[in-house]
């Protein structure tokens, strides 16, 4: 399994690691984790993977109005001609 600590917690569990290693390599993991998030958020300089954040607090009819202000300014590409999206 790849949920964080579960691998860990199996160690001790089996008795490979201590209590103390296992928690010291959940919190090393979970760091490793956070880091790859972070670099994949940012986009590494990739446009592709361009995040528009939304406020949870934002209207609906806000988003939809950004969503289709997005997609009518984002460049489709000939792989993606087939797939269409419409907002009324």
């Amino acid at each position: 399994m790849r949920t964080l600590g579960y691998a860990e917690m199996a160690d001790f569990l089996d008795r490979k690691t201590t209590l103390a290693e296992a928690r010291d390599l959940a919190a090393l993991h979970t760091l490793q984790f956070a880091k790859r998030q972070k670099t994949w958020f940012n986009g590494a300089g990739n446009v592709d993977r361009a995040i528009h954040w939304i406020s949870p607090t934002t209207d609906s009819i806000d988003i939809l109005s950004a969503l289709a202000t997005t997609l009518q300014s984002t460049p489709t590409s000939p792989t993606k001609t087939d797939k269409c999206v419409t907002l009324l």
